[in-house]
């Protein structure tokens, strides 16, 4: 089937931003300049302009003086995509951690091999911060979502980035029921130290061989404590962004 005009019209709005070279925050052109610039009825605009918004292309403000200005799309909408593929495949929380256990090692090795400062300083930072505030698990989960969507980062790789970073937002579990302990917390908190050492120290290797005793260590947490949640369906409700 041809691309609806809505469609193709949010293409071009892309195009304009990118060859504009406009910043998130920059305002766009306002519905009645876009009807008369693109040639096409208010419809055709507003349909476009929502198929934006929910793909965080741009962001919609309300009332005098709004209007839609740049956004920057992130892991969170692909996170909500995949969801919505998972859910009509009956994917079961299991394969988004046998797929995480494959490609994290990977990420966290090119993060040591690369060593970025800016992210080497951000993952101190983070496991510095969990480790003070184990206390605290909504903390905890927030350094943990931290710390590995910088290695990530780290890794130099902007696809292997959003989609880590996109089953990043699924792995924890919470959105299941999935409680984390104390002891659980320092222990996660532990490993993260060991891998942020050997990140720090350009040790790909060895990065990569924490990363995997990581990922294996969290599957066999979720199938000795939470066995039904391995094989809970996605869905889309639960991720949507």
């Amino acid at each position: 089937m041809p691309p609806k005009r809505s469609e193709v019209l949010a293409q071009r709005i892309v195009r304009m931003i990118r060859d504009d070279g406009l910043r998130t925050g920059d305002p766009l052109p306002i519905e009645a300049d876009m009807n008369e610039s693109f040639g096409v009825g208010r419809s055709t605009v507003r349909e476009a302009l929502r198929i934006l918004e929910q793909q965080g292309v741009i962001n919609i403000r309300p009332g005098r003086g709004g209007g839609p200005t740049v956004g920057r799309p992130d892991s969170r909408q692909l996170a909500s995509t995949l969801a919505l593929l998972m859910q009509f495949a009956d994917t079961p929380f299991r394969s988004v951690l046998e797929v995480r256990e494959y490609i994290e090692p990977i990420a966290a090795a090119l993060c040591a091999r690369n060593g970025d400062q800016r992210v080497l300083d951000g993952i101190r930072q983070s496991v510095d911060v969990m480790r003070a505030e184990l206390a605290d698990e909504e903390v905890f989960l927030y350094e943990n979502h931290r710390f590995h969507e910088l290695i990530a980062e780290g890794a130099s790789n902007p696809l292997l980035t959003y989609f880590l970073n996109s089953l990043d937002w699924i792995i924890d579990g919470v959105r299941l029921g999935v409680v984390y302990s104390r002891t659980s917390r320092k222990h996660v908190a532990e490993i993260h130290e060991q891998i942020c050492e050997a990140i720090e120290d350009c040790d790909s290797d060895r990065a990569r061989d924490v990363m995997t005793q990581h990922m294996a260590e969290t599957r066999a947490f979720f199938e000795r404590k939470f066995p039904k949640v391995m094989e809970q369906a996605l869905t889309w409700e639960m991720y949507g962004a």
